[in-house]
């Protein structure tokens, strides 16, 4: 995955996956409410998995590493 310069978010919400977990879900529920309100708004994600991940609003940007661990994950971004 490249950073795509021309297309810059106004905010990135990051998180592990979309396993069920308070952070998870806050996250999901966070992303949604800007993204509701129009703003320019995408979920980063190590692994796109996990039973939350139908939370997410249709339309909602989500970009996974697909990496497991995050110590690696976002090396990946350069």
């Amino acid at each position: 995955m490249r950073v795509d310069l021309d297309h810059v978010p106004d905010v990135v919400i990051v998180s592990s996956s979309f396993r069920t977990g308070g952070a998870e879900i806050s996250s999901i529920r966070l992303a949604n409410g800007l993204f509701a309100d129009g703003v320019n708004v995408e979920l980063l994600v190590l692994v796109d998995e996990g039973e939350c991940r139908s939370l997410v609003s249709p339309g909602l940007p989500v970009h996974a590493l697909r990496q497991r661990r995050s110590r690696y994950g976002f090396f990946y971004l350069w």
